[in-house]
């Protein structure tokens, strides 16, 4: 299979990490709406890629220290980044590394950098490229978006590193010690405040008057917000393959709604959904995460509902933005009424 892949330059595969969210079940039948509504969710990939360092030295070699991220837990050895020295948009050298084999882990959590170095001949070059292959089989994605230097960052949210090589620079010598160290990086865990500290917002402040509760005020009941609110529930998700040269070809899908208002809320007119898609590995169950809104979403406002309490409305939404098939794992939508996420059962 051929890999799926994250280009700096070429391409961009786009996958999206791991999230997980809780499903409500209707108690009744729902009625149907009679209008269809679109959403372009957009997809995001696991990893991702940065330059941080980049010279030529004395011995007109090309010095590459670049920084692999990850958004979801993924196999290091899975993970594989080359370097491609190319001359007019022909490849002149090739260099390939595994996460495995720049860091010694087994895995990349969320989170996590680790800074891989490339050392390459930069006499016959005039440009070069990074890519980012991952996966469990490094499966070959048909909807990429492309770059090219010096173009503005694609939808993926990377960086495009791939650039024309200028002028031989000497970088200083304690940049080039600090390349030859090629030890991994961790982001900095923020140091936690001291215990006898007190911040601006937790002192009180001067001549503040402390505000008493009235004895009429009713005390607050979490649960009395929560079932005023509505619920939606994926019922089901067609699929259908769009036409392409090398399958496997994207899919179009289309997710069947079921949305349930409780029995003591008032009549709804009106939604706002925000709709987005999640990659979800095979044979992993997905983590709840009912309150945070996910990357990528899509709002659709529904009007003219008239969903009375108690009631119930079916809603189809297309997905307009083509999803690739991926070996190891699937694309399944969201949608997320306020901070209720909802995912297919």
């Amino acid at each position: 299979m051929t890999p799926c892949r994250l280009y700096h330059y070429i391409s961009f595969a786009l996958l999206l990490g791991l999230v997980g969210c809780g499903i409500v079940r209707p108690p009744h039948p729902a009625e149907d709406l009679s209008t269809e509504v679109s959403a372009q969710p957009d997809l995001r990939p696991p990893v991702h890629l940065d330059v941080a360092q980049e010279f030529i030295d004395a011995n007109n070699h090309l010095r590459l220290k670049v920084l692999v991220g990850a958004e979801a837990v993924l196999p290091s050895d899975r993970v594989i980044v080359t370097v491609r020295g190319m001359r007019n948009g022909e490849v002149e050298e090739e260099q390939s590394m595994s996460v495995a084999e720049a860091s010694g882990r087994p895995t990349l959590g969320p989170g996590e950098r680790v800074a891989l170095y490339f050392n390459l001949n930069a006499v016959p070059l005039s440009e070069y490229q990074v890519e980012c292959a991952w996966g469990l089989d490094l499966a070959r994605s048909n909807s990429a978006s492309r770059v090219q230097p010096g173009k503005p960052t694609p939808p993926s949210g990377v960086v495009a590193a791939a650039k024309n090589i200028g002028p031989r620079v000497e970088a200083p010598r304690s940049q080039e010690r600090a390349l030859a160290s090629r030890e991994p990086e961790i982001p900095e865990q923020p140091s936690a405040p001291s215990p006898t500290s007190t911040s601006d917002e937790t002192r009180p402040a001067r001549n503040q008057v402390p505000q008493k509760k009235r004895p009429d005020e009713p005390k607050g009941d979490i649960r009395s917000s929560v079932i005023q609110t509505p619920t939606v529930t994926i019922e089901k998700v067609s699929r259908s393959a769009v036409s392409c040269q090398s399958p496997p070809c994207d899919e179009l899908m289309t997710a069947t709604i079921v949305i349930t208002n409780p029995p003591k809320a008032p009549v709804r007119d009106a939604l706002e959904l925000a709709v987005g898609l999640m990659w979800l590995e095979e044979g992993k169950q997905p983590r709840v995460n009912t309150a945070t809104p996910q990357p990528g979403e899509d709002i659709v406002q529904l009007n003219g509902l008239r969903l009375m309490p108690g009631g119930h409305r079916r809603v189809r939404i297309r997905i307009e933005r083509p999803v690739p098939v991926v070996v190891g794992g699937a694309f399944i939508p969201t949608v997320r009424i306020a901070d209720r996420v909802q995912i297919p059962g």
